[in-house]
């Protein structure tokens, strides 16, 4: 028998059962996931709403905790200036925004009182310096009347003391009696005596009087401190600033009245800024020192 004979064409029936059989399977396993998709998706609602659920493209980074806080900027430094003493405004040279240079006028104050005190004080200088004169001639002139008397009652002395040895020969010769001896012998005595008082009252009298000018130069001392202070005061009365800046604030009113130490004008540096911040009391337990900060403002972040 021949090839051709053997190869005969397959029916077209049976060639449809064969591609059945292959699809059926794929097709009802497909079939099955989709009853089983629409059955799942009958059961499972959701408990929120779209419109509450947001979302954001997660970022590549370490996770830190932070804590908030509102801040506020300001300027580095800021030189408040106070009043001398208790005065009033004059006048006000400069206006809040105005550029300060080191020594500019700002602010002129009353300074009548202060010439006052001033001049008093002077006057007052014045006549402690002329008392611890008077106290150094008094001095000179006591110093001098006690040493004439203490040398004139050495000499003295000294007379008594030769006459007491010739009374002494002349009584040995029988030239006089005892009681001229004695006599003269107790004038002796009696001029020791007055010549140590006199070296004493010297000494109480230099130590006196020095007492005296101590105490005055030591009050002339503290008055000169007191019109030191005072001359600054004066100068002070001229408000000025000691570096360059921008003025704040300044007291407003002429002729207002300012307590001493009470401000009158605030001048900035606005080369540098701080941030103070402020938070609950809660939280501050949760900083310590040396923890990173971030300054934001708009778009910017400066890390400090």
């Amino acid at each position: 028998m021949t090839d051709e004979a053997m190869d005969r064409p397959i029916a077209s029936s049976v060639q449809r059962r064969r591609r059945l059989r292959r699809w059926t399977p794929p097709l009802a396993a497909a079939a099955v996931c989709v009853v089983l998709i629409i059955l799942v998706s009958g059961w499972l609602r959701a408990s929120v709403r779209r419109d509450r659920v947001r979302t954001a493209r997660v970022e590549r980074g370490a996770v830190t905790a932070t804590i908030d806080a509102s801040g506020l900027v300001v300027p580095e430094f800021e030189h408040v200036i106070t009043a001398p003493m208790d005065t009033r405004i004059n006048r006000v040279l400069k206006t809040p925004g105005a550029e300060i240079a080191p020594g500019d006028s700002i602010i002129l104050l009353d300074d009548r009182d202060a010439r006052f005190d001033v001049a008093r004080l002077e006057e007052q200088i014045s006549l402690k310096e002329n008392e611890k004169r008077q106290t150094e001639l008094e001095l000179a002139r006591t110093r001098h009347d006690l040493t004439s008397r203490r040398e004139i009652k050495a000499l003295e002395q000294k007379s008594l003391q030769f006459e007491v040895e010739r009374n002494r020969r002349a009584f040995d010769r029988g030239l006089i009696v005892q009681d001229d001896v004695r006599r003269v012998e107790t004038d002796l005595e009696r001029a020791g005596i007055e010549l140590r008082h006199l070296s004493a009252l010297l000494a109480n009298a230099e130590e006196d009087l020095a007492t005296r000018l101590d105490g005055l130069a030591l009050e002339i001392v503290i008055l000169e401190k007191e019109h030191r202070r005072a001359v600054d005061r004066l100068a002070r009365t001229v408000v000025t600033s000691g570096r360059a800046g921008i003025l704040t604030w300044a007291v407003g009113s002429e002729g207002a009245t300012v307590a001493q130490g009470e401000p009158v004008a605030r001048v900035a540096d606005l080369s540098a800024y701080r941030v103070d911040a402020t938070l609950s009391d809660v939280l501050a337990r949760r900083l310590t020192a040396g923890l990173p900060a971030m300054v934001r403002s708009g778009d910017s972040r400066l890390p400090g």
